[in-house]
């Protein structure tokens, strides 16, 4: 009955219109005409405001979705119009049909984890590293409608068993296994393949099972503070849409990718990863190492 029910909660999900997307946030600028590149919060606009040629960046509408990302040269917009005239907003109209019961990721729901600067979000497939471990490569992809994007939520290496539907808490350590590959989200000491001050992350295991080095801590970002498993200043839950980092339980660096990363025929030449970006683990703590729960099958208790 349970399966049931998460077949018709995604079924229950109304179509995407305008109307349902022109919630408006602000103008988000960035460097270098990237609209992936640093960002320059000093330059960010009114959704009102005209966005001229010469500047880059995004617009954020409602449910943290960008629109609009643009190089310099663009044609004059406001974000108000381009906010409305999206009509691809699958995150902003999950957010919106949110009932009651299902504001929480919890244990067995399958989400896709959304990177919060460059809205890639984690990705794996059946293509092994090149370099280091060997392992299973972990991306970043841009497509929303990947199927390879999709983690299951549960417990971490060596915990009792999570029971399915409960909320998980801020602090509490988890393991995310790759719904396809059924390979867990994994660190390490190897360096990653292009940015060799970071640690490599992989997909790691067989059916699920893999080592103690597939556990990962959350650190919620809104109202918490978590340095280390169950060191929280109070007992938040993890909630779908706000901000987290996930924290490697063994190495202690943070989950990280970047647009400055990227693989390409330059650093990867023919491989069939290009285009997607790097995933790695880092000891900086910026935005980068930024995530939040997007589109998803959630269960309840």
């Amino acid at each position: 009955m349970r399966a049931a029910g998460l077949l018709l909660l995604l079924a229950a999900l109304p179509s995407c219109t305008a109307e349902s997307a022109t919630y408006c946030v602000k103008w988000r600028a960035t460097s270098n005409c990237d609209p992936h590149g640093q960002r320059e919060p000093h330059n960010d606009a009114a959704c009102s405001a005209r966005i001229s040629s010469g500047i880059s960046g995004f617009c954020e509408c409602d449910g943290r979705r960008r629109v609009r990302e643009v190089e310099c040269e663009h044609h004059e917009f406001t974000c108000e119009e381009a906010c409305a005239e999206d009509s691809s907003a699958d995150l902003s109209c999950e957010d919106k049909y949110n009932p009651q019961g299902f504001e929480h990721v919890t244990c067995g729901s399958s989400i896709k984890l959304v990177h919060e600067p460059s809205r890639y979000r984690l990705h794996s497939h059946e293509i092994a590293y090149g370099s280091g471990s060997g392992q299973q490569s972990v991306t970043t992809h841009m497509a929303r409608n990947d199927v390879n994007g999709y983690w299951l939520v549960k417990e971490g290496d060596g915990q009792p068993v999570c029971e399915v539907g409960k909320p998980i808490e801020c602090g509490a350590t988890i393991r995310l296994e790759h719904m396809q590959t059924r390979r867990n989200l994994h660190s390490h000491m190897f360096k990653a393949p292009l940015s060799s001050q970071h640690l490599e992350v992989s997909g790691f295991g067989v059916a699920g099972e893999g080592d103690r080095m597939d556990s990962w801590i959350v650190e919620c970002q809104e109202n918490q503070q978590c340095t280390a498993e169950g060191q929280c200043e109070d007992d938040g839950l993890w909630k779908r849409g706000e901000l987290v980092r996930l924290r490697h339980r063994s190495t202690n660096h943070l989950l990280y990718t970047s647009s400055k990363a990227r693989f390409n025929d330059n650093n990867c030449p023919h491989c069939p990863i290009n285009g997607q970006q790097e995933v790695s683990a880092t000891s900086m703590r910026d935005e980068n190492t930024l995530w939040f729960a997007g589109e998803g099958i959630y269960v309840t208790e």
